[in-house]
C-alpha cells in the first residue's frame, strides 16, 4: 500500500521486489485516493505506478480511500 499523496517512491517499488522474491503474491493499492486533485485521473496513476513496475506487469493495481 503506498500514499496516493507522497506518489509512489522507489521505496514502494523496492519492499514490492522483496516480497516477489520471496514468491508472495503482490497486490499494489494506492491509499487515499479521495484527496487526489481532479487533474489526475486514476488511469494516468495507473500508468505512472505500472512505469514503476517494470519489472511485475502482472501484479494488480487498484485505488482506495
Amino acid at each position: 500500500m503506498f500514499d496516493v499523496t507522497e506518489g509512489f517512491t522507489a521505496q514502494d517499488a523496492h519492499v514490492i521486489g522483496y516480497a516477489l522474491e520471496a514468491q508472495r503474491g503482490v497486490i499494489v493499492a494506492g491509499n487515499k485516493w479521495d484527496l487526489v486533485s481532479g487533474e489526475h485521473t486514476e488511469d494516468d496513476w495507473q500508468r505512472y505506478v505500472r512505469r514503476r513496475l517494470r519489472f511485475a506487469p502482472w501484479v494488480s493495481v487498484c485505488f482506495i480511500s
